[in-house]
């Protein structure tokens, strides 16, 4: 049995108070910074567990009150023979983080140091440090904060909702919240449409970036992991099951877990996902199924509008190859002597609610539904007046692009290691990709996905062949 880890001591006051004002459920965290926090315990005597359990709890902007709830969550399992729980937080207007130790009802504080570097810094410490002072045999790393996909935002001074909760409305009928879509289509929305990140810093006014994503894990999964990949990235954060995102972390994360849609404001349950690691350990693809179980178990009774999923990146060099092999087929068909009539077949397609799920970034789809669809809409062609005229010069790039979406798509079912819905997005696949009808962002260029699948020179020609043609009714999930 492992010790009680007791000889932390530091001269951080760190206190949590129920407050009934918020909720039985909630905490206040209180801490006093200015005097020095002693070293902790030489980690050579420490035993080796099977989880290193990371929160990288970016907690310096509106959602502070739900960092205070999922802290209290964490505290009432606290760590076990089988689990380390630490946790960094920089706390609302603070310009410090303090990383603290989780045990059963306590939390010893562990480290503290001005925040002076920013977010992208800031991750690659902690971890180094979890890593050096922790041994584990697993490490599972969370990125809790907002998150808005694949698209970089430049949020400071321009409307940002007081929480994720402002999104959901009831539904009379059903009694369950669901996402107010209206909303989306409002200006400004949530977090303008035509940006990404996750993990923002308010007082800082920094935020991660893709490319920082990207960067910093490599940089981790090289020099701190001696080579080997981070077991699960869990990301409590909106819109970051992406088929982009994944491309960004391929290198340095086994498992991704992760929501294709806006998460409510309570994120994560981790009562639920850390309890049962209290008396034995799990392997990393029950530990991610568990992950994803736990949140079905937060919101089905209570949300029609959730999705979260576990997602095997082992899979994904494969998914690469046959969306760009897609992607330049669809590229060809549109700008063939033929191409208005697949133009306005894809137009149809992704404006259409029936074969399109649509989150409420509206640029983000679903991509089983993608493949789905678009299977769908080219067989119906042969029902269409003009394909006898058209029959002998395009059906063998039709039939081709029908058995990339069935290979696309069984290669995506075998990926998705677990997904959950609620009520109206029971058609989704657990991963969703960048589908804009508008423009591209400049940011897209960057991304690796793009670099490899080149999906943007099809979505060039896709907006400038579809602009002229008559507006149709937009998709909603």
């Amino acid at each position: 049995m492992r010790k009680i880890i007791s000889l932390f001591s530091c001269s951080l006051i760190f206190s949590i108070t129920l407050q009934s004002q918020v909720s039985q459920e909630q905490a206040q965290i209180t801490t006093e910074t200015q005097a020095q926090v002693q070293q902790i315990p030489d980690p050579s005597n420490r035993a080796r567990k099977s989880w290193n359990f990371l929160v990288y709890m970016a907690a310096n902007n509106n959602l502070y009150k739900f960092a205070i709830q999922n802290f209290t969550q964490m505290i009432k399992v606290g760590s076990s023979p089988f689990i380390n729980i630490i946790v960094q937080i920089d706390s609302l207007g603070e310009k410090e983080i303090t990383r603290f130790y989780i045990e059963k009802n306590n939390a010893s504080a562990i480290y503290t140091q001005a925040d002076i570097n920013g977010t992208p810094d800031s991750l690659y410490n902690f971890v180094k440090w979890c890593s050096k002072n922790f041994p584990a045999e697993h490490q599972a790393l969370v990125l809790w904060n907002h998150g808005s996909g694949i698209k970089d935002p430049s949020i400071w001074g321009k409307v940002l909702l007081g929480h994720r909760d402002q999104l959901f409305v009831k539904n009379t009928a059903t009694g369950k919240l669901e996402l107010n879509r209206k909303l989306a289509r409002q200006k400004p929305a949530y977090i303008p449409e035509q940006e990404k990140g996750i993990a923002f810093n308010e007082n800082f006014e920094t935020y991660l970036t893709n490319q920082d994503l990207k960067n910093i894990l490599d940089k981790l999964s090289q020099e701190v992991l001696g080579g080997q990949k981070f077991d699960l990235l869990c990301m409590d954060a909106c819109h970051m099951s992406m088929l982009e995102v994944a491309s960004q972390i391929k290198n340095s994360t086994r498992i991704m877990v992760g929501s294709e849609e806006v998460e409510p404001g309570g994120g994560y349950n981790y009562l639920y996902l850390l309890s049962p690691l209290q008396d034995r350990t799990l392997t990393p693809d029950d530990f991610a199924r568990l992950i994803v179980k736990s949140y079905e178990k937060e919101y089905a009774q209570g949300y029609d509008d959730f999705t979260q999923s576990a997602t095997d990146l082992n899979y994904l060099t494969r998914l690469e190859e046959n969306f760009g092999k897609l992607s330049a087929t669809l590229l060809t068909l549109i700008s063939s002597s033929d191409g208005t009539i697949f133009s306005r077949t894809l137009k149809e397609l992704r404006s259409n609610a029936q074969t399109t799920i649509e989150f409420y970034d509206q640029d983000y789809i679903d991509l089983g539904q993608f493949y789905r669809g678009l299977f769908v809409k080219l067989e119906n062609l042969r029902a269409k007046k003009e394909w006898p005229s058209i029959k002998d010069r395009v059906e063998k790039t039709v039939n081709s692009i029908k058995n990339l979406c069935m290979e696309g798509f069984s290669i995506l079912h075998n990926m998705v290691l677990e997904h959950v819905t609620g009520g109206n997005l029971t058609t989704s696949s657990g991963l969703s990709f960048y589908f804009p009808t508008k423009d591209i962002h400049n940011s897209y260029y960057k991304t690796v996905f793009d670099n490899i699948t080149h999906w943007s020179d099809f979505l060039k020609k896709y907006i400038a062949a579809t602009k002229t043609q008559p507006k149709t009714k937009p998709a909603q999930a």
